[in-house]
């Protein structure tokens, strides 16, 4: 038996926004050139208006030219950090590689 999706009547609870400065878009931009033909990834922090930083990690997955996987540390780290007042972890990225 198929199982019907909840309803959400006032779409506005589903729309997100962060601010990326531009700097940071350079920063991942300049982190996946330097990785390929790897794929690279990290963490995005912010303050929940806005990213105010990334945390590149090490894609420690086996095919990282195909897949990416957090290096699992740097996860465990962000985590921490906000849980002592640090920035909050807002997301991941990654760089999907061309074919």
């Amino acid at each position: 038996m198929a199982r019907d999706r909840p309803q959400i009547s006032d779409k506005s609870h589903c729309e997100h926004r962060l601010l990326v400065a531009t700097r940071l878009c350079d920063d991942i931009r300049a982190q996946a050139s330097g990785a390929y033909p790897n794929e690279a990834c990290g963490v995005l922090l912010g303050d929940g208006i806005a990213l105010t930083a990334i945390r590149p990690a090490a894609n420690v997955h086996p095919r990282p030219a195909a897949f990416f996987e957090i290096d699992p540390q740097v996860l465990v780290d962000a985590h921490r950090a906000e849980r002592v007042g640090g920035a909050q972890v807002a997301g991941y990225y990654h760089s999907p590689v061309s074919y």
